[in-house]
């Protein structure tokens, strides 16, 4: 039945997943704890799933191996500058902002943003890796390098060797609007990675790239407290006189948290027939 409840979270996440479009109607929150980080694990997988395909389909096309194909040098330069007219006008599906392709050693071969384009061949972007650290084999892999986006890394392959390196960072917030569309307004819904730092937040208050703390406890020592395994888990965080309930789930190198906001302190006023205690 575990299999069957997963099968069909992650196709209500599908349907999240068509980028929440304006004015479409919000899904019936639910208020299961254990379901509601089971829909949100799959809707985060399903965006990193597709975000990482788009980048891989761009890094494959046929443009990349017309360049290589050209038959002279005003060929390649035109099919360069058609390259950076596909990658402006990519758009930003799933949150997917900044293409840049290079050369190994970082040189700029094409690109969509203003900052960048027109600095070919001269300006190096801190996004690529170095030419050491490129994958041999035409696989994406994903990096966290500030506050604000993640970078989707594809290597160019020609004759099976990596030739260029596709850059994509994507934009946070998308995860963000994931975990906030159809949420009760009592929960909160959070995403940590593997080092216990914040990288979204369905609220949008808790500082990205700040180490995620439950009620004064760290990732692994709320973990600990509720006595769950690694993967996942549910229980109930109790601090301080109050109680509310958590879960999470794992997505590759990142954990999904549901849980209940803190209740707010009752508010004390004090007059001279009841003071404050």
């Amino acid at each position: 039945m575990r299999g069957v409840g997963i099968v069909l979270a992650a196709g209500v996440a599908a349907a999240v997943m068509a980028c929440v479009p304006d004015g479409m109607a919000a899904p019936h929150p639910t208020t299961d704890l254990r379901a509601l980080a089971t829909e949100k694990a799959a809707a985060v997988s399903i965006l990193r799933t597709r975000s990482a395909r788009q980048t891989a389909l761009i890094a494959n096309g046929h443009l990349f191996q017309a360049y290589f194909r050209a038959a002279s040098t005003s060929e390649g330069e035109r099919i360069q500058r058609r390259v950076a007219s596909v990658l402006e006008g990519l758009g930003k599906r799933y949150g997917l902002t900044r293409y840049v392709a290079s050369w190994p050693d970082g040189k700029i071969f094409a690109a969509n943003t203003p900052e960048i384009r027109g600095h070919e061949n001269r300006r190096k972007t801190s996004a690529l890796p170095a030419q050491d650290k490129i994958a041999a084999k035409p696989s994406v892999t994903a990096t966290w390098r500030d506050t604000q986006s993640m970078t989707w890394t594809v290597p160019v392959m020609h004759d099976a060797a990596p030739s260029l390196v596709l850059s994509v960072e994507q934009d946070l917030a998308a995860y963000e609007r994931v975990l906030l569309h159809g949420l009760a307004g009592h929960l909160q819904v959070l995403i940590v990675d593997g080092g216990g730092k914040i990288v979204a937040d369905s609220t949008g208050r808790a500082p990205r790239g700040q180490p995620a703390m439950f009620d004064g406890l760290t990732m692994a020592e709320l973990r600990a407290t509720i006595g769950a395994g690694a993967s996942e888990g549910t229980g109930v965080l109790t601090q301080g006189g109050s109680s509310r309930r958590i879960s999470y789930q794992t997505v590759e190198d990142w954990i999904v948290v549901a849980m209940e906001q803190p209740s707010p302190q009752p508010t004390c006023i004090a007059s001279e027939a009841k003071p404050c205690p």
